[in-house]
C-alpha cells in the first residue's frame, strides 16, 4: 500500500470568492456618482430664494485681518528648514601606553 500525505486544502474556491468580490467592488457607487447634481440644485435653490445676491457689493466676512495674518505666518514657518541639532563628536581619550 502506497503511503498516504495529508491532502492540502483547495485554494480554488477562495480564489473564486476573491475575484467576485473584486468584480462587485465595481459595482459600487463612487461619492462622486452619489453627489452628482448636488451642487447645481444648490446653487437654484440659494438664486430662486435670493435673486438680489449677485448685486450686492458687500464683500464676504471672514477672519480679521490680524488673525488671518496670525494664521498664514504660522502656516509659512512650517516651511522654513529647522536646524538639526548638533551631535558633540566623541573625543578619544588614552589611557595607558605611548602615544604614536
Amino acid at each position: 500500500m502506497l503511503p498516504r500525505f495529508p491532502q492540502k486544502p483547495a485554494k480554488l474556491p477562495y480564489a473564486w470568492a476573491c475575484l467576485i468580490l473584486i468584480l462587485l467592488a465595481g459595482c459600487y457607487p463612487s461619492a462622486l456618482q452619489q453627489d452628482y447634481g448636488q451642487s447645481w440644485s444648490y446653487n437654484l435653490t440659494v438664486q430662486v430664494l435670493n435673486p438680489t445676491a449677485g448685486k450686492d457689493d458687500i464683500p464676504a466676512t471672514g477672519l480679521s485681518p490680524q488673525a488671518g495674518q496670525n494664521v498664514m505666518g504660522s502656516y509659512n514657518k512650517t516651511f522654513e528648514k529647522k536646524e538639526e541639532a548638533k551631535i558633540p563628536s566623541a573625543s578619544v581619550v588614552q589611557i595607558g601606553g605611548q602615544q604614536q
